[in-house]
């Protein structure tokens, strides 16, 4: 059997190229945590992209190589409002997504899961928006 793509390094690497989230972060863009290296220096401005969970889009279960993710997208900032610009950054990025191959991923579109939330890291206390995304994104490595 051969193993699926992963959608979610995708994303991190659309938005390590994206103009707008590269000026915010500074490449600051991390999968599931942020590395040790990251923690020290905090509150700063970064991004955490971590799997949401929730039921696939029934559309594609069983019937075409597609796979569709939720992804919760965290941006960090100094202040909330720092991490509020980040968001933005993000989200203008993630909404142009269309059928683009990028780290040997297909990814067919990114839409909003829902609205922004605001808040404070619960582990930590730092500033921090996010939003759950859902990806579409076919499960065959593309060249």
């Amino acid at each position: 059997m051969t193993q699926i793509v992963d959608a979610r390094k995708a994303i991190i690497e659309i938005l390590k190229a994206d103009a707008d989230t590269t000026t915010e972060v500074q490449g600051r863009v991390f999968g599931d945590e942020l590395p040790r290296s990251e923690t020290d220096a905090m509150p700063r401005k970064a991004v955490v992209i971590s799997p949401a969970g929730g039921t696939p889009l029934s559309y594609t279960t069983g019937t075409l190589p597609l796979e569709t993710q939720r992804l919760d997208v965290f941006c960090y900032g100094g202040t909330l409002y720092e991490a509020e610009e980040v968001r933005r950054a993000v989200y203008g990025a993630l909404r142009a997504v269309e059928r683009q191959v990028i780290a040997g991923v297909l990814v067919h579109w990114a839409r909003p899961a829902g609205g922004a939330m605001s808040g404070r890291d619960p582990d930590a206390d730092w500033p921090l928006k996010w939003n759950s995304w859902q990806i579409l994104a076919d499960e065959r490595a593309a060249a």
